[in-house]
């Protein structure tokens, strides 16, 4: 046997091994302990695919090897869209794993989050969050009960969604701005996050927000690129979603039409931007001053719990 055929061989044990271990992604679900099956999934059976991958190529084009079956394995497994279904694949097994953990239902805010939307669907009246907090995050909370979900699997749905959505949001973003290879590193990284992962399961806003906000990014730089008014109208509604899910979502709402300036030199629409951009903000803020006195109630209670909170420090100290 000479050297040519002992590296053919190496390689398709290289591919073999890999295809077993693609095999094993298929059937160690049933036999890997239920909780920990997605570490499995991430400590045992990615890295050491990716190794045996990895090697197996440097040979080959060291070698200047071709055969059909290593061939067409790795140009199918090196395909973006595939490296990007296998990331989408990663993200849901891990947030679906931290879903059955303990420590998934260890948030404070997140219970109230969940007891306010099951209040305003018993008695659906006023503003959910009472102006305390934006409402648009309530209001989501609230829509997987529609479809006869209970409130706390319903709560953990919409937020998994959201979270997992975000996904081919940031990949199109950042494909279109940068390049493939960053937008598969982004979204990499994005998944596997512990932020990220932790708060892709409870009923909190920072899910919620940073999708709205990456969309509205996504369809401003559409515009930008291509002028069809229709983007930048879809971007307006996705800040406003957005500024009204958390209040920092104003200052990105105000600083985005700066892009426009930048890149279209149009004043018009940069001011045009910016007013659809502050309909729900002037919205929130007229209807709390009405209501509560102040123009920004949220922000006004936020302030008094810092100060109440510092002068108890104080006396301690």
């Amino acid at each position: 046997m000479n050297a040519g055929n002992i590296i053919d061989t190496i390689c398709k044990i290289f591919s073999g091994i890999s295809y077993l271990l693609w095999s094993d992604l298929l059937t160690f679900r049933a036999t890997f302990p239920n909780t920990y099956w997605p570490l499995f999934l991430v400590i045992r059976v990615i890295p050491v695919l990716l190794l045996l991958q990895l090697a197996g190529k440097a040979v080959a084009k060291r070698m200047k090897l071709n055969t059909n079956f290593f061939t067409s394995f790795f140009t199918i497994i090196y395909q973006p869209p595939v490296l990007f279904f296998l990331i989408m694949i990663m993200a849901v097994a891990l947030r679906t794993w931290y879903s059955t953990t303990p420590l998934s239902f260890t948030e404070g805010d997140a219970a109230c989050r969940m007891e306010i939307a099951r209040d305003w669907l018993k008695n659906p009246k006023g503003i959910p969050g009472g102006l305390i907090w934006p409402p648009v995050h309530f209001f989501l909370l609230m829509l997987p009960s529609y479809l006869d979900f209970d409130i706390v699997s319903g709560t953990r749905f919409i937020t998994v969604l959201l979270g997992v959505l975000t996904l081919p949001v940031l990949y199109t973003l950042v494909k279109e701005r940068f390049s493939t290879p960053v937008a598969l590193m982004a979204c990499l990284l994005l998944a596997l996050n512990p932020f990220h992962i932790k708060y892709s399961v409870l009923a909190m806003t920072e899910v919620p927000f940073l999708f709205f906000l990456l969309l509205g990014m996504l369809f401003l730089f559409r515009f930008i690129k291509t002028e069809r008014s229709v983007y930048l109208v879809l971007s307006s509604l996705c800040l406003n979603c957005s500024g009204m899910i958390r209040f920092e979502g104003w200052i990105v709402s105000a600083l985005l039409p700066l892009f426009i300036i930048y890149y279209n030199k149009d004043w018009k629409l940069f001011f045009a931007f910016g007013m659809m951009n502050a309909v729900s903000i002037l919205v929130y803020m007229l209807i709390s001053l009405k209501t509560t006195g102040h123009a920004i109630f949220g922000l006004y209670i936020s302030n008094l719990e810092v100060k109440h909170n510092y002068e108890q420090v104080k006396e301690i100290v």
